[in-house]
Formats: C-alpha cells, structure tokens, sequence
C-alpha cells in the first residue's frame, strides 16, 4: 500500500505538460528541465510570428520564459492573465 502512495507523490507533470513537452525542441527541453527543479512548471506555448515557440514557466508569481534557442529569460515582462 505504501508503494501506491510513493508512487502518485513522484507524479509531477499534468497531463496538459505531458502534451506539450513533446512540442519543445531539444534545447528548449533541458533548459525546462533545469527550470522545473526550481518549482517551475511548464504552462503554455506562445507561437510567435518568426514561427518560433516561446515557451512560458510559472513558479507561484514568477514567470520565466524559453527561446527557441534554449535561452532561459526569468526577467521577461509578459503578463499572464489568470
């Protein structure tokens, strides 16, 4: 029974994250990595007009954001509306 418990504990991703984690390239994806072991989670996918993916991460008020290149911005000034 135990076992049960640990394992749904370890669970740490939405099913919303689980679909658009493979929507990210490879740099975008180690740079979100690093993030989430910050309490960052990955929210949603901004498709910009270059036809890049913006990738957006909240941490409690905190947003941070991912470049196509992988570059990790936790000074953006995007607002998110709840």
């Amino acid at each position: 029974m135990s076992a049960v418990r640990l394992e749904s504990e370890r669970r740490q991703y939405s099913p919303e994250q689980n679909e658009l984690w493979p929507r990210l390239n490879l740099s975008q994806q180690f740079s979100a990595g690093s993030l989430s072991q910050y309490g960052y989670t990955l929210t949603f996918i901004r498709r910009l007009k270059s036809n890049d993916n913006l990738i957006i991460m909240l941490s409690q008020n905190k947003v941070a954001t991912i470049n196509s290149e992988g570059e990790i911005d936790i000074n953006s000034n995007i607002t998110i509306r709840y």
